[in-house]
């Protein structure tokens, strides 16, 4: 259970069934490092990482509810992929497109990170996004988050915040910094796991943009 959170958590619609597109549930994507002879696995003190996306997605797994209940009547298209079609640093971010024809999709990017069993840390997520959304009606929602699971509804235990980039005119896309702190402990599994993503509240297909995203892992 996330014990605080620093950013002010916008209002979710209630009532709404979906079902989960996916089949597999996310593995440990990482080597943890052993205890020479004793066969325990233990995490490094503190974990400070920036990701780019100027190679790949960086161990960064996409994933989505983007099916009406019951499943296979009607699913969202989506994709989560490295471009260079817009950039915050360097040539290349992530692109996030829906086309949110079910009215309730939502996509995201998750990641694992080692953590000692039992600890507490701090969590520290800062990224650039991009948003073309203005004004203040018909925006999507954003999340960000951190699980001690791989997340299968990002409705419950994220921090939301509307897509709106603050113009009042149709400006085109506007880079904003986004920042999330948690603290959190670690369970059993030795693994927490950090979640970005998008929610569409109407029937629209939008684009979104994700780079120099950053995480900090701070033991107590």
């Amino acid at each position: 259970m996330i014990v605080r959170r620093t950013l002010a958590t916008a209002l979710v619609h209630a009532g709404r069934s979906r079902i989960s597109t996916r089949n597999r549930i996310l593995g440990i994507a990482f080597g943890l490092l052993w205890v020479g002879g004793c066969g325990e696995a233990v995490a490094p003190p503190e974990t400070h990482s920036t990701f780019s996306f100027e190679q790949g997605l960086d161990g960064w797994a996409p994933d989505a509810d983007a099916c009406e209940v019951p499943p296979g009547i009607l699913c969202a298209p989506w994709t989560i992929e490295r471009t260079a079609d817009l950039a915050y640093e360097g040539q290349h971010a992530l692109k996030f497109y829906m086309d949110n024809v079910i009215d309730g999709a939502v996509i995201w990017i998750v990641r694992p990170f080692p953590v000692t069993p039992g600890r507490s840390y701090e969590v520290d997520v800062s990224y650039a996004f991009a948003t073309r959304d203005w004004g203040e009606v018909n925006l999507f929602v954003l999340f960000t988050g951190v699980f001690r699971a791989p997340p299968t509804d990002l409705h419950v235990g994220t921090v939301q915040e509307p897509t709106g980039n603050g113009a009042s005119s149709d400006v085109g896309y506007r880079w904003l910094r986004k920042r999330f702190h948690a603290a959190v402990s670690g369970d059993a599994s030795g693994v927490l796991y950090v979640v970005v993503g998008v929610w569409g509240t109407w029937e629209t297909p939008r684009t979104y943009f994700v780079d120099d995203l950053t995480v900090q892992l701070t033991p107590d």
